[in-house]
């Protein structure tokens, strides 16, 4: 047996016939080139585009991460603001000064 032959592309009744192998290797190459140009479009296309989406990757990260820490801060802020309120106010509105056992000891001596 032989080995099939090798046909060039042919171009029958304005269709190109190519074979598999060809075929794959034109779309492996448009592919390769549909890359460069959207890379390029982005700015990318210097050869320093996986370095470059790494480091946005990093920063996005990071901002997500000094959000949330400020979300934090701030609820923790609020929720102890709200706590000294409550602890104060009832002392308050009694007439209590909060020194009341001090001045009793005052008084015994």
């Amino acid at each position: 047996m032989t080995e099939p032959e090798q046909q060039p592309a042919a171009l029958v009744e304005n269709m190109l016939l190519l074979r598999h192998e060809d075929f794959d290797d034109l779309l492996d190459r448009a592919a390769e080139r549909g890359a460069e140009r959207c890379l390029a479009h982005l700015g990318l296309e210097n050869g320093h585009a996986a370095r470059d989406i790494r480091e946005l990757r990093d920063l996005l990260e990071a901002w997500r991460e000094a959000r949330h820490t400020a979300w934090q801060t701030t609820i923790k802020v609020i929720t102890t603001g709200l706590l000294a309120a409550l602890v104060t106010i009832p002392r308050q509105s009694r007439g209590h000064s909060g020194c009341e056992p001090l001045k009793a000891a005052v008084r015994g001596r």
